[in-house]
């Protein structure tokens, strides 16, 4: 089973998304596939195996949607040399899988293999497929929102624009320090071998950051494949609902990162963190509308008045959590 793909197929409430997901894994060329759930409330995984078969349909026990789960149950429970993890917003064709195999098997230390990341529209999602590791200077930039700030004045800020690579140009392969998980083909041997993902890591995005590192130091790589295409469903991505409604949790999995692998720099990090958090909800709180939504506009802070306003109780919450330090 050494060069056969299992499908890992994660979902979290896409009732909207999970048919066209399904319409694009139809043709992909894998032994079977397994559908994870992390908590769906909407009949997703009903949907999916109602339409499709054969599909193996299993469920994450955490009380909080995980990803890091997730995606351990599925290496736990096939015994097929690669996993392709997608999540049921995303779209991947035959020829893009052929790639990432490819790409994998040319190298006997390559644990992972990821594709390059369109919107719906066709437009490269720089920023968020591929990343350096976090440096505490970008991350202390990032939480105190200079980079929305630097990027409305100056265009961009070196910081974030390093650690989110979108100085790297997309239309090349290479290695890189750690990827988004939402489609990667990875080597379910070399994960299993290095502990696979840490389950504190949760909702999302951090689990694939401390994974990189784990990798990386057993001398493992993963590859980006600009040719490998995988396009996403909607504007809005699973990842992002989740931090979204686990808004804590993801700040909490942050500085759990910044203290196994920042040294003492990750208290400033929580520093920038807890101010960054508190400049927001004073923001939101203690600002006129008026010129809350005219400040919004010019800087591009947020998409809208709306939402911010809807975060104003994630902030306080999260900032006493910084106050903790976890």
């Amino acid at each position: 089973m050494s060069s056969s793909i299992s499908l890992s197929l994660t979902t979290w409430n896409n009732s909207s998304t999970i048919s066209r997901c399904l319409d694009s894994v139809r043709c992909l060329d894998v032994r079977e596939i397994l559908l994870i759930d992390c908590g769906s409330t909407d009949g997703t995984p009903h949907a999916a195996a109602a339409s499709m078969a054969p599909i193996r349909v299993m469920r994450t026990r955490s009380s909080v949607p995980s990803l890091a789960e997730a995606r351990n149950l599925a290496l736990r429970s096939t015994d097929s040399g690669f996993v392709l993890f997608m999540e049921a917003d995303w779209t991947l064709d035959p020829a893009s899988l052929t790639l990432l195999q490819s790409a994998t098997e040319a190298d006997s230390n390559r644990a992972i293999a990821v594709p390059l990341f369109l919107d719906e529209d066709g437009a490269e999602q720089k920023g968020h497929n591929i990343r350096r590791f976090p440096t505490p200077a970008a991350l202390c930039v990032e939480y105190l929102v200079l980079h929305k700030l630097l990027g409305s004045f100056m265009g961009t800020d070196p910081w974030t624009r390093h650690y989110r690579m979108t100085d790297f140009d997309h239309r090349q392969d290479a290695d890189v320090d750690h990827a988004c998980g939402a489609v990667a083909l990875v080597r379910r041997d070399m994960l299993l071998q290095v502990g696979g993902y840490d389950e504190h890591f949760i909702p999302a995005w951090m689990e694939d950051v401390e994974l990189g590192q784990r990798l990386k130091a057993a001398g493992y790589t993963t590859r980006f494949c600009h040719r490998a295409l995988a396009r996403h469903l909607g504007r809005e991505t699973t990842r992002h609902r989740l931090i979204e409604a686990h808004y804590v949790d993801f700040y909490r999995g942050v500085l759990r990162y910044c203290r196994s692998h920042l040294g003492v720099s990750w208290q400033l990090v929580r520093l920038c963190l807890l101010m960054g958090l508190i400049a927001k909800a004073g923001f939101s709180y203690l600002l006129p509308g008026s010129i809350r939504r005219l400040l919004l506009e010019h800087h591009r802070i947020y998409n809208s008045d709306q939402e911010i306003r809807s975060y104003r109780h994630m902030y306080l919450r999260a900032a006493r959590m910084a106050v903790r330090g976890a």
